[in-house]
């Protein structure tokens, strides 16, 4: 077969889904035609990751080489890092947690937590995206049943903020074009100098925001995967669960004080902490509504507080890992995390057409 030239990445990775929509079901996709939603400038570059699990005859025939094989799973993974907006942190943080109430607005304030068992159940909202690698059908693919392993959102001075998200599917992906009435979303994007951090005793957090350098939070339900296969299921999932651990976890670096230790104190006595990182953008109608992200952790105790050096001067490296997120009763709220989101989006998780 000639060879004519390889594709050129940056013309081909659009991303297209449904802001506002989930799937009714899991293994019920979106219409390829009701994508009417394109995020460009997706960054960096990974291909979809399609996995067979094969199975082949050698313990069967007793000879030194295959004769066939058979397949017996499949699944389907991707991870994609996006420019953070206000409408796609609420999007994956929905997804991710799996609850998000609006109030009646406008402007519409989400507050998204991760699904109670008890009360709401352990199935996770799943989505349909479609993207394509370049012009050739095996490479444009419909991907259902898409649900969010973890999201981690992230900044830094003088840089756009990040949306890093994980997804898992059923294994199941339908190839060739898909040709919606795609617009590009309308998105209002979060910067890293619009960001104000408090961190402090419980119920008693003060602003550290001219000390901070970087910080990052992950959120995962922690799927369970495995289960997600069943004897009726083929070689597919059939259905996804949020896990029995839900997760949370931060990471910050910030300057040292010279005139005190606070951040070494409270990890050396076990104290219980609260941090909230919010990030505001444009104005949303007349101020003072903006766009924003609000991300708490009600109460931890900090697993590491690592002074090191960064640009000739002393920093804590602070970490909060999920074994040391604290529920006990005593926090408002009472969860291990809670995201508050601003915009124009008038509901995530709907069924379609709602």
């Amino acid at each position: 077969m000639a060879f004519a030239q390889p594709p050129r990445v940056h013309e081909y990775l659009d991303w297209l889904f449904l802001l506002s929509a989930k799937q009714t079901a899991y293994g019920t996709a979106l219409v390829g035609n009701t994508l009417i939603d394109r995020v460009r400038g997706v960054q960096g570059f990974a291909p979809v990751d399609i996995q067979r699990g094969l199975q082949t005859d050698l313990r069967l025939t007793g000879r030194e080489f295959s004769t066939g094989r058979i397949q017996t799973s499949a699944d389907l993974r991707l991870a994609r890092t996006f420019e953070m907006s206000s409408e796609l942190a609420g999007f994956f943080l929905s997804f991710a947690c799996g609850k998000s109430t609006p109030d009646a607005g406008p402007p519409i304030s989400h507050t998204i937590v991760f699904l109670a068992p008890a009360t709401d159940g352990i199935v996770v909202p799943v989505f349909t995206a479609y993207e394509e690698l370049w012009g050739e059908e095996a490479l444009q693919r419909l991907l259902p049943d898409l649900a969010v392993a973890s999201v981690t959102l992230s900044g830094r001075k003088q840089e756009l903020c990040r949306i890093v998200a994980s997804m898992v599917g059923s294994g199941r992906y339908t190839p060739g074009e898909v040709v919606p009435p795609a617009t590009d979303l309308t998105e209002h994007k979060l910067h890293g100098g619009n960001v104000t951090v408090e961190y402090g005793v419980r119920g008693a957090g003060a602003d550290i925001t001219d000390r901070i350098l970087e910080w990052e939070v992950i959120v995962s339900p922690a799927l369970d995967e495995a289960n997600g296969y069943m004897p009726n299921s083929g070689i597919y999932r059939g259905r996804m669960w949020q896990g029995v651990t839900r997760q949370v976890s931060a990471n910050l670096v910030l300057f040292a004080d010279v005139e005190n230790t606070d951040v070494h104190d409270d990890f050396l006595a076990d104290t219980v902490c609260e941090l909230t990182i919010t990030i505001t953008g444009a104005v949303i109608g007349e101020a003072p509504a903006v766009h924003s992200v609000e991300l708490l952790l009600p109460a931890f105790q900090a697993s590491s507080a690592v002074i090191g050096e960064q640009d000739g001067k002393l920093v804590y490296r602070l970490s909060i890992a999920p074994e040391n997120i604290i529920v006990d009763g005593v926090s408002t709220p009472d969860e291990p995390f809670q995201a508050i989101v601003i915009n124009e989006t008038a509901k995530y998780l709907q069924a379609p057409g709602a």
